[in-house]
């Protein structure tokens, strides 16, 4: 079975954030990749999966998602 991936491109676009901060995620263990080559891919349910823990930890707290998403843009809060 061959799941559907994502580029970090592609996330950063749907995020409006940027690649860097995709690698991160990546790099942090937040968002699961395979990395082809020199390229990562991101399979759409983990992708999917990442969005729902994002999602659940809004609901809870709003401060929560900010510090969840990035350290950066929870100091502007």
């Amino acid at each position: 079975m061959i799941d559907e991936f994502f580029t970090v491109e592609e996330i950063a676009d749907k995020l409006k954030v940027s690649e860097q901060t995709i690698r991160a995620w990546i790099r942090e263990g937040r968002l699961e990749a395979y990395k082809f080559g020199r390229a990562h891919r991101v399979p759409a349910a983990s992708f999917q999966q990442f969005m729902e823990q994002s999602k659940l930890a809004s609901q809870s707290s709003g401060d929560v998602a900010v510090n969840k998403i990035h350290p950066v843009l929870a100091a502007a809060f």
